[in-house]
């Protein structure tokens, strides 16, 4: 049997069972790249944190914004 409802936009398809926090800090983090200073290192932790998040192997449930994100890790990691 065929599958019902529209096929998401192209590139949207990680979102599908995914919460709304995971979705936005996903969007907020890849829009980031270009407006954020981050080492490499932090840069490479940032891209394997949207990786995950993507591919379900990590998820958010509470609200978290990319700049937290990072003062936890350069707390953890000065």
């Amino acid at each position: 049997m065929g599958s019902f409802g529209a096929n998401p936009p192209p590139g949207m398809a990680w979102q599908i069972g995914k919460t709304a926090a995971t979705i936005r800090f996903v969007n907020e983090a890849e829009a980031s790249f270009l407006n954020r200073d981050m080492t490499p290192t932090e840069l490479y932790q940032l891209k394997a944190m949207i990786d995950r998040l993507k591919d379900g192997t990590e998820g958010l449930e509470d609200w978290d914004t990319v700049d937290t994100w990072l003062e936890r890790l350069r707390d953890h990691y000065p």
